[in-house]
């Protein structure tokens, strides 16, 4: 009976730590310990009869406790899913910028014109086929659409920043998020884009353009190491920063 009056009280101790643990995995584990020692406890006796009516309020708890973890992990879940949309997008958004990059090195006069020949003689002059004009106002639009997809996906990952960030008391700093830096580099490759966009109206600016286009690539280069995680070495896809033009 003294035995079973032990295990009635070590119940009682789970419970009131599943009460107060930070996670509904750790009160869930709390409370399936609760259920074992009253389940010994109305085995043994000793109890006084306490042990039966406390295994039927332990399930409910028990139960309430899966709900809690099941709706946690669903979050996690949809989380997860809404980050690999982010990456797929950002993704397709550095090989969009690499691809227009070397569409507007291949059509600058200043590249097709040629290198300078041999012994000092002057380079040849530079020829604006009547074409350009029509190829900046291009470029420019479909530089414009990415700039908008810069700043939609900045939005989402401020969203996303919101719902990984939990909610702190008053008075308390709010901790630093791990999506801070990307955060901080999204803003830049926006800036970035912004940048390309103006210098993409004329062809004497397409050089800058296409410095603008390459940071921009560099920056959500960045991003995606560290949202994988991996900030380590170069990329699979590619060292960014080693690319060189010849004028």
């Amino acid at each position: 009976a003294q035995r079973g009056a032990m295990r009635f009280n070590q119940g009682l101790c789970h419970l009131a730590r599943a009460a107060v643990q930070d996670t509904p995995m750790a009160s869930l584990a709390e409370a399936r310990q609760a259920r074992l020692s009253f389940l010994e406890a109305a085995r043994m006796g000793g109890a006084d009869g306490r042990a039966g009516p406390r295994l039927e309020g332990t399930a409910v708890m028990i139960a309430a406790f899966e709900e809690q973890l099941r709706q946690e992990q669903e979050q996690q879940q949809e989380m997860q899913k809404q980050v690999n949309e982010l990456v797929e997008r950002l993704e397709k958004l550095r090989d969009a910028e690499t691809d227009l990059r070397g569409e507007v090195l291949a059509a600058d006069p200043k590249v097709t014109r040629g290198p300078a020949p041999k012994r000092g003689a002057p380079r040849p002059p530079i020829v604006v086929p009547g074409n350009i004009p029509d190829l900046a106002q291009g470029f420019g639009a479909r530089q414009e659409l990415m700039h908008g997809e810069g700043r939609a996906i900045r939005a989402t990952m401020e969203d996303l920043d919101r719902a990984m960030t939990p909610p702190v008391p008053p008075g308390v700093p709010r901790p630093e998020s791990v999506l801070a830096e990307p955060l901080r580099l999204m803003s830049e490759v926006v800036a970035a884009q912004e940048a390309a966009v103006d210098a993409l109206a004329g062809w004497e600016t397409w050089e800058l353009a296409r410095a603008k286009q390459q940071e921009v690539a560099v920056k959500i280069q960045e991003i995606l190491d560290l949202l994988a995680g991996d900030n380590e070495g170069e990329s699979e896809d590619g060292d960014w920063e080693d690319y060189e033009e010849e004028w």
